[in-house]
């Protein structure tokens, strides 16, 4: 009899710790384990940052575009992606790498590489528009398709008879239908069929390209590159040249760095971005430009150097976010004055998209976040 309570005693025992283990604390997580972002640990600012999901792979992404606040596009190196539910599920629907994609509703939409195409089912089927550019073996760099499908331009670069070939930069060298060696120059075709025809812009013969086009309207553009930068007010008809402002650096008289990328919010508020991350800022529509102050330091020169921004975009003439080479976001309420730090423990990587009311980011785990601007 004791030796058969002494095994139920031992039974109940058992039972019970095996229990009480049910409700022991979590293992605290090791040192190098890679922890998902936690945005609890930033009440101050929680609430503006959703997570959204994770980019569908690890490849480069070169175009993220949202046309509302559950569907868009994700186009990477090799692959074009859709998503219906905000990013938080992305579907394969095309094996193609594009560098730039425009959508202006669920169905149509532009995207390029070193030619122009055109889809009318979402993306799933591309056909190639010709372009005057592509047609005369020139370099086709970007697109702007404003939001009746009609209206568009194309910017990039022909190749013309060298003059002098001493005079033509080693990256606008090339060769002539004919063999001869040519030397590309800036040009900008617009289209209002949808690009079945084209009419080249009156912009200046300049030796280079036109890397970035932008426009806000049917009138007011802009466009950028080693070929200059110039804006328009009348929809192309006339193009005309910036410069900096009085008592502001001259980033043109700089050597070795090249206007790469130009983007505006409105008619008057637009930033100008060069090589090694240097970055100007317009408020009257790109006739004049000044430099934006450097970010706070989070890094050693040693680990950041050359670059300063990453990656920037301003809401309008006053409000705009940057990242550091590190990975930490700033925010600025001054026009880019001054930088105050806007979240720690979260390591961003690069703003992929902008409307005017968010702005979705990656971070180096390829997690994307939707900022509230």
């Amino acid at each position: 009899m004791k030796l058969r309570n002494v095994a139920n005693l031992l039974v109940f025992l058992a039972t019970f710790l095996s229990s009480a283990s049910l409700f022991h604390p979590a293992k605290e997580p090791e040192h190098d384990e890679i922890l998902p972002v936690k945005f609890e640990t930033q009440p101050q600012s929680s609430s503006r940052f959703q997570r959204a999901g994770h980019l569908p792979n690890e490849h480069p992404v070169t175009e993220l575009q949202f046309i509302n606040e559950n569907e868009g596009w994700c186009a990477d190196v090799d692959d074009l992606w859709h998503t219906d539910d905000g990013g938080k599920t992305w579907q394969l629907i095309n094996a193609s790498g594009f560098q730039s994609v425009h959508f202006i509703n669920s169905y149509f939409g532009w995207a390029s590489n070193s030619e122009l195409h055109r889809t009318d089912d979402g993306g799933h089927t591309w056909s190639q528009i010709d372009t005057p550019i592509t047609n005369r073996g020139g370099a086709l760099w970007s697109f702007h398709l404003e939001e009746n499908g009609q209206v568009g331009w194309i910017a990039g670069g022909l190749y013309y008879p060298m003059d002098k070939p001493w005079d033509c930069m080693n990256n606008a060298a090339g060769i002539l239908k004919d063999g001869s060696p040519g030397c590309l120059n800036g040009a900008v075709f617009r289209t209002d069929d949808g690009g079945l025809t084209w009419r080249e812009q009156p912009t200046r013969k300049s030796k280079g390209r036109f890397m970035s086009i932008n426009f806000v309207d049917e009138n007011h553009g802009w466009v950028a590159g080693d070929a200059g930068v110039l804006h328009t007010t009348d929809g192309g008809n006339t193009w005309r040249a910036d410069r900096f402002k009085k008592g502001c650096e001259d980033y043109y008289e700089m050597q070795d760095i090249e206007p790469i990328r130009i983007s505006f919010s409105d008619q008057k508020n637009g930033l100008l971005m060069f090589d090694f991350d240097i970055v100007a800022k317009s408020v009257d529509g790109g006739k004049t430009w000044c430099g934006i102050a450097d970010l706070p330091t989070s890094a050693s020169p040693e680990e950041c150097a050359p670059r300063r921004f990453r990656h920037v975009a301003f809401k309008d003439a006053s409000y705009g976010i940057a990242i550091d080479c590190l990975g930490v976001m700033f925010e600025s309420s001054d026009g880019g004055a001054t930088w105050q730090k806007l979240e720690d423990g979260i390591q961003f990587f690069s703003i992929l998209f902008q409307d005017k009311t968010n702005a979705w980011i990656v971070t180096r785990n390829h997690e994307l976040i939707k900022v509230k601007l």
